[in-house]
């Protein structure tokens, strides 16, 4: 990542003074970092963990393994070295005590090592057995389905096939109906299928995300990396079929009109009634007599009044919508809107996943915000937000620096424990599993894809309906021969372990265990864990009793986008800088003018100075003369960052995306023609 070199050294002091403080690099508080510092506000960027993204993090292997024994020892990743508070010379300071844990209940299973499952599951008839399988060291690259980009790396374009034809094409996104199954299971030389253990996989290359979700490809996420040319950064897969559980098989959701007529799941007078409905969703503002005397009714109450079958309900709320019990009839209907709209921009689904996990998405802004002056420091956060009177004026971070700033924007649960917020906090408690097998689910192809389990499907305790995230090989989170399989819900019950492990019986076999599925791919790793994550209604938040320009933002739930995130963070950056626009579109080098000489502007009413102008603006001239010194390249004002140079500039071309959405050929994140 591109940032000002920063030691971890309590001893090593950080600048004195910024616009802006932002404590945390989770994806949330990294768009709003990379907004403040693209208007030209200067940017400190703080976290207290030693990788950036927080719960949004993706972590290799290594680093992983770590972070696990942390939180099942208890100590934490939170845990960093506090210094002193200074004299503050009759300020007054909001310390921060006790950051509450987010990560518990931690729980690493491997099949013959079954500490954790109840005595009654085990088989104790067999012995398993421990054959040993050699894993292929790298991940399998298709040559027919990624197409590597121009200005990347020699190293990384010498994996290419030789088979690929078009290098020249600037393509980041792939995709494909094929992942690894054929490697899924190898053959002795007798030709019965060898077991894999987790023992023989090769483990250095696999990616785990912490909370992954897919985006949507005409969503809001979409829409920024690609306005702002950060798409560049990374590249991604589309999600090309989607599926649900019907009884006791897993069938393909049709997300395309020959989908719909093709399928047999539903009859022909629901497949007329849905895309009927589908037709209507598209632009249903246009309707408001169709919805708006039930707008706030439960969504699936809303479509059985509208007379669709409970085949069909399940269809549109659980699997289109992503909706569950307590999704509104609005809130449905934008999220069918949108799956909608997404759906043939980039493949036959409406998702698109990065490729190396979902934490490339908050260092993607991290990146941004360090191109255009912010500045980074790992292992240190807040400890104390130093007041004068009710004005916020500073901070002093945990190396007992006391640093000046107008405003600081942190994560709400740093603060559960200080401050009383009579209620307006909302908590929850999310279940995660992290299922690594040598073989995909049952009848999904072996791609990578989203698997929609509806309500009750498995068991009294599923109240809500469960998404299962299948990455395959060519996700590059996990290797050829093996998958991974993310579950994420709300919890229901006391740990992780107790409400997901109905899904590992359910899908998988367990060596050495009855009550599994035993036609279905072998176990290698189970990792459980709880999530103890704080929501924020941003609407509530004048009426706390707060500092003026204190700012706090949620944790990630549990939902499937990332709208909630992009949305929240539009409110606190409006919140700062109220009238600006949130991460405009990256101008062409020719339209960048800065100056030596700075000019602060006035802000608007309630919004922060900043110490600079801001991108693409000149700053007033009364005689309309030309600048009296050449341009220069400063992002954020003062002294440009080592590592950004006019040339790296140049590179900002904004694009659309392509609009031929639907031919079957994937265009570039960041903009480009569509390969041919």
């Amino acid at each position: 990542i591109i940032c000002c070199a920063m030691a971890h050294l309590t001893s090593d002091l950080l600048p004195e003074s910024f616009d802006v403080i932002v404590d945390g690099t989770g994806l949330t508080l990294g768009l709003i970092a990379a907004a403040l510092s693209r208007t030209g506000r200067s940017v400190l960027h703080l976290d207290r963990c030693v990788f950036y993204g927080e719960l949004w993090a993706t972590l290799l292997h290594k680093d992983f393994e770590e972070w696990l024994s942390e939180h099942i020892s208890g100590k934490g990743a939170e845990d960093v070295p506090v210094g002193p508070i200074p004299e503050l010379e009759g300020k007054k300071a909001l310390v921060i005590r006790d950051t509450p844990k987010s990560v518990c209940n931690v729980v690493d299973f491997i099949p013959n090592n079954p500490q954790v499952v109840p005595k009654e599951d085990l088989d104790t008839s067999k012995t398993a057995p421990q054959e040993t399988v050699q894993s292929p060291a790298q991940v399998v690259q298709s040559p027919a389905q990624t197409v590597q980009s121009p200005d990347q790396p020699d190293s990384q374009a010498s994996a290419e096939q030789e088979g690929d034809k078009s290098p020249d094409v600037p393509s980041k996104i792939t995709g494909g109906d094929k992942g690894d199954s054929e490697g899924a299971r190898q053959e002795t030389p007798g030709g019965a299928p060898a077991r894999r253990t987790w023992q023989s996989v090769d483990k250095r290359w696999f990616n785990y995300d912490l909370m992954p979700k897919p985006l949507y490809c005409r969503g809001d996420m979409i829409n920024s990396l690609t306005e702002t040319n950060i798409g560049r950064y990374l590249e991604f897969r589309a999600i090309n079929k989607l599926f649900t559980r019907t009884g006791d098989k897993i069938e393909q959701v049709p997300c395309s009109r020959e989908d719909v007529f093709n399928s047999k799941a539903i009859s022909m007078v629901e497949k007329r009634r849905l895309m009927k409905f589908l037709t209507f969703c598209v632009d249903f503002e246009k309707h408001p007599e169709e919805y708006q005397a039930q707008e706030s009714i439960p969504y699936t109450e809303y479509l059985h009044l509208k007379g669709h079958s409970p085949n069909l309900v399940r269809y549109i709320a659980h699997t289109i919508a992503m909706a569950d019990d307590r999704t509104t009839t609005i809130e449905g209907l934008r999220s069918t809107q949108l799956f909608i709209r997404s759906l043939g921009r980039f493949g036959n689904a409406p998702f698109l996943f990065p490729i190396y996990g979902s934490g490339e998405l908050p260092q993607s802004f991290c990146r941004f915000s360090a191109v255009w002056g912010g500045v980074y420091c790992l292992k240190r956060y807040v400890q104390a937000i130093v007041l004068e009177g009710d004005k916020l004026v500073g901070v002093v971070c945990s190396s007992g620096q006391k640093i000046s700033c107008k405003a600081v924007v942190t994560s709400a649960k740093n603060l559960r424990t200080t401050v009383d917020f009579h209620g307006s906090l909302k908590t929850k408690r999310i279940s995660r599993a992290i299922f690594i097998t040598d073989g995909p689910l049952e009848s999904t192809d072996g791609v990578m894809t989203v698997v929609t389990i509806p309500p009750l499907s498995l068991g009294s305790n599923q109240s809500r309906p469960l998404h299962l995230l299948q990455l395959d090989p060519l996700s590059s989170c996990t290797v050829a021969g093996t998958y991974m399989i993310h579950v994420t819900m709300e919890s229901a019950l006391n740990t992780a372990h107790d409400d997901l492990h109905v899904v590992a019986k359910t899908f998988f076999n367990i060596e050495g265990h009855n009550e599994c599925n035993k036609g279905g791919p072998n176990l290698l790793r189970a990792i459980y864990f709880n999530v103890d994550t704080v929501r924020v209604d941003q609407s509530q938040f004048s009426t706390l009793d707060l500092p003026k320009d204190l700012r706090l933002v949620s944790d990630p739930d549990d939902s499937v986008s990332y709208e909630a995130a992009m949305k929240e963070a539009k409110e606190v950056f409006h919140q700062l800088c109220p009238g600006e626009s949130f991460l405009p579109a990256t101008p062409s080098p020719e339209d960048i003018v800065y100056y030596d000489t700075p000019s602060p502007d006035q802000p608007a009413e309630g919004g922060i100075p900043k110490l600079s102008p801001a991108v693409g603006e000149s700053p007033p001239n009364p005689n309309g003369e030309s600048p009296p010194n050449p341009p220069t390249m400063q992002p954020g004002g003062g002294e440009s960052p080592p590592a950004v140079q006019p040339a790296d500039v140049t590179s900002f071309q904004p694009t659309e995306l392509l609009e031929n959405a639907g031919d079957g050929h994937h265009g570039d994140i960041t903009g480009g023609a569509s390969p041919t």
